[in-house]
Order: C-alpha cells, then sequence, then structure tokens
C-alpha cells in the first residue's frame, strides 16, 4: 500500500515537473490588458515638441533647471552691456586727463576723474593723488588701485560660474531620482515584466541631464569669456596708468638746487 501512494506521489511530482519546464515563459503569455499597457508605454515615449513638454518629462526639477537658464540668461546680457569698452576706458577721458598734466593743472585732473564713474577715472585718480611722490608710490597706487577695480569687473561674472556649477548638479540630481523611480515601476508593476516600462522611465529621467547640461555649457563659456575681457581691459587700463606716470614726471617741474657758496 505504501509503495503504491509513494509510486503515486512519484508520478504526480514528474508530473508537476515536466508542466513547469513544458509551460511557455509568463513574458510570452500576454493578456489583452499587457497589450493594450505596451501600447500606451510605446505613446508616451513619443518625443516632447513643445518646453513645456520638456518640463513635465523632466519632472519638478526642471522648475530650478528652468530659473538658472533665466539667471543665466539676464547676467549675461548685463555683462555684455556693462562690459563695453566705452563704458571702461573712454577713449577720450584719457586725453582730457594728460592734457591737464602737462599744463600743470594736477588739481583740475584729480577733480575731473572725481567726477567721472569710469573704472580708468578710479586707477588715474590714485595716480594722482600720488604726483608728488616716487615713481615707486605712482606704480604701487597702480597695482592697488587695478586690483580693486578687476574685483568690481568680475564681481558679477562669478554668477555665471556658480549657475554652472549648480544647474549640473541638479540635472544629476534628477537623472538620479528618476532612475530610481523608473527602476521601482518596473520592480512593483503587476503581470509580466515590461522592458518598455524601464526604457520610458529611464528616457525621461536623461532628460534633467540634458537640460542641466545645455544650460551649464554656454554659461561656463560666457564665465571664462567675460574673465578675460574684464582681464584686458583692466591691462589696458594699466598701461595707460603707466603712460599718465611717465606723463607726470616729464612734466614735473625741477626740485630747487638746495645750499650754494657761501
Amino acid at each position: 500500500m505504501c509503495q503504491r501512494w509513494l509510486r503515486v506521489t512519484l508520478l504526480w511530482v514528474v508530473v508537476a515537473v515536466l508542466t513547469v519546464l513544458c509551460a511557455p515563459p509568463l513574458a510570452a503569455r500576454e493578456t489583452g490588458a499587457d497589450i493594450g499597457a505596451r501600447e500606451r508605454t510605446r505613446a508616451q515615449v513619443r518625443a516632447p515638441r513643445t518646453f513645456f513638454e520638456w518640463m513635465l518629462r523632466g519632472g519638478i526639477l526642471m522648475i530650478p533647471i528652468t530659473g538658472c537658464s533665466v539667471v543665466s540668461l539676464a547676467f549675461v546680457i548685463e555683462r555684455f552691456l556693462a562690459l563695453r569698452k566705452r563704458r571702461i576706458v573712454a577713449p577720450t577721458f584719457f586725453e582730457d586727463v594728460s592734457d591737464l598734466v602737462r599744463d600743470g593743472e594736477i588739481a583740475r585732473a584729480q577733480a575731473l576723474c572725481r567726477e567721472s564713474r569710469l573704472p580708468l577715472a578710479q586707477l588715474l585718480h590714485a595716480i594722482l593723488l600720488c604726483a608728488n611722490g616716487t615713481r615707486a608710490d605712482m606704480e604701487a597706487a597702480l597695482e592697488n588701485e587695478g586690483g580693486r577695480v578687476v574685483w568690481d569687473l568680475r564681481q558679477n561674472g562669478k554668477i555665471l560660474g556658480i549657475v554652472a556649477n549648480i544647474v549640473t548638479l541638479l540635472g544629476l540630481l534628477g537623472t538620479v531620482f528618476g532612475m530610481i523611480s523608473a527602476f521601482e515601476g518596473y520592480a512593483w508593476q503587476q503581470g509580466s515584466p515590461r522592458p518598455e516600462v524601464l526604457a520610458v522611465g529611464i528616457y525621461e529621467a536623461l532628460i534633467t541631464t540634458a537640460a542641466g547640461l545645455s544650460i551649464a555649457i554656454p554659461s561656463l563659456f560666457f564665465y571664462h569669456y567675460f574673465r578675460g575681457k574684464a582681464d584686458a581691459l583692466v591691462r589696458e587700463m594699466e598701461e595707460l596708468g603707466l603712460e599718465l606716470i611717465n606723463i607726470v614726471l616729464e612734466n614735473r617741474p625741477p626740485a630747487p638746487r638746495g645750499g650754494g657758496l657761501r
């Protein structure tokens, strides 16, 4: 009796094993709901056609990324306007100051520099304050004031470098969040796993990285461009300052000779 039940049990085990081995894979047995879900997934893969669709696909982090793009554009325009040569080094201003120095009117030249808002005027005014000193004194004043002028010209340009770093990290953070969401949805989906779900999630997650890099690259380019332009303007102003030092020394009245024959 026991042997009979043992044979029946072994037979059922063999039948169960053969059933499992010969059964088609779960992924191949799609129901109507699975097919409909696949079609909906494929419909979602359509590339965004408008900027608003890009924002929706990228998720909530597209909002600060868009804000960074507005800030970057605003400071690029501001730097283009602020670093125009005529607003830094006026062509006729140096000639007016140097003519007054040649005429011996140092006080009037100082007053002209104080009334002007040009960065070049600040540099020349620092030199003229030391007009009665030595060449070393005037060159030291030129160097000190030149450092302050460089800092002022670079100030707003630093924002572009900050935006480039922040927006890159925001894009990577959005991608990480999107990948987490994509794999979570893939792991918890009902029925047979569909790779399309994972592909759509990864596709949408990479949008934030693409958006972040699209803003970071031009921001970083303009940061270095405006930094180089500011340095070039400062070098030009320093050359004019050295020329003014030479003019001051050439037109300085000779020192009276002391002593005499007793």
